[in-house]
Formats: structure tokens, C-alpha cells, sequence
């Protein structure tokens, strides 16, 4: 449970932005090593690269749109309500997640 009554949407976004970034480290983890690349050794696949950007590019809306929301002048403890919104949104994807 939370001190904070977050609103849907600012949840919402926090699933979003982490879900985000499962995605970018599940992408980045195929993908070949930067030192293969340079070394010539690898080719990065175009596809796995547009997913990659996709993910960064979802993460960075996420992110914009958490840090403009209007509740975070409404909060007395921005550290401690971010902190506390990061930790419910985990537990709704934990919950989800049927593994």
C-alpha cells in the first residue's frame, strides 16, 4: 500500500516507461556486442535495431510525460511519491507477469 493516490494515467505511464525497458534489455541481450561490430565480426540486424529504437523512444515519451505531470506539484516528497510510484508500478507488471 502507498501514502500516495496516484492517478491512473501517471501509473499507466510508469508501467509503460518500465515495460519500455524490459523490452530495450530483451532486444540489446540478442543483439551482437559493440566490440564484434566495430571488430567487424557482427552486423547489427536492421530489425532488432528499429525495436531497440522503438523501446529507447517509448522510454524517453514515458519518462517526458512523468516528469511534466501536474501531481508532482501537488506532492511534498517528490523523491519519496517517484519512489513509491516505480514500486506500485513493478508489483501491477509482477502480478501480470504469470511466470
Amino acid at each position: 500500500m502507498t501514502d500516495y493516490d496516484f492517478p491512473a494515467m501517471l501509473v499507466e505511464l510508469q508501467v509503460d516507461f518500465l515495460t519500455a525497458m524490459k523490452q530495450e534489455s530483451e532486444v540489446a541481450r540478442e543483439m551482437p556486442s559493440s566490440v564484434d561490430v566495430v571488430a567487424g565480426r557482427a552486423e547489427i540486424d536492421v530489425e532488432q535495431q528499429r525495436a531497440l529504437d522503438a523501446a529507447r523512444a517509448e522510454q524517453q515519451r514515458c519518462a517526458l510525460e512523468l516528469s511534466r505531470h501536474e501531481f508532482w506539484r501537488e506532492v511534498d516528497d517528490p523523491f519519496k511519491a517517484r519512489t513509491a510510484l516505480r514500486k506500485l508500478a513493478q508489483e501491477q507488471l509482477s502480478s501480470a507477469d504469470p511466470a
